[in-house]
């Protein structure tokens, strides 16, 4: 959930990086809230009980389709600098988030930057936002924080 939280403090933050772990926890959350409300609005629309009562979940269901409708597009400019911080910690440049804008092989492309592992230690872009672990015995930092 602070992943999420983070990316949206970050909305129009395109400087420095974002992790693989920020990136796809947010789409997951993403995914799976947008999923869920598309559903809820489905169920609220089985026509159950008198009319009356219908007719209420039916403007339940609507207005819950606006809500996801203004997510989505909000969501649009939150992944944008999120996409942007992402292929920043690979090293390369954020322009290359407009390569996403072509058809199927630009989201073929995105998807490989976001799946790449980002750069060990500090590039042209920021810190590593992956903090190296210590491992007391040697005084060795081990490469992104991994065991």
């Amino acid at each position: 959930m602070n992943y999420l939280r983070e990316s949206w403090k970050k909305c129009f933050c395109y400087a420095g990086r974002a992790s693989r772990k920020e990136y796809w926890m947010t789409f997951l959350w993403y995914i799976v809230s947008v999923i869920v409300a598309g559903i809820l609005s489905v169920i609220l629309r089985i026509p159950v009980g008198p009319l009356y009562v219908q007719d209420a979940l039916a403007w339940v269901a609507y207005a819950l389709i606006i809500l996801i409708t203004l997510y989505v597009i909000g969501s649009f400019l939150m992944f944008l600098a999120l996409a942007v911080r992402r292929i920043h910690d690979i090293g390369s440049s954020g322009w290359w988030v407009l390569v996403g804008f072509i058809p199927f092989i630009g989201a073929i492309v995105i998807f490989v930057f976001t799946v790449i592992r980002g750069n060990i230690g500090d590039n042209k872009y920021g810190p590593d936002p992956i903090k190296p672990i210590v491992v007391p015995d040697s005084g060795m930092p081990l490469a992104g924080g991994q065991l």
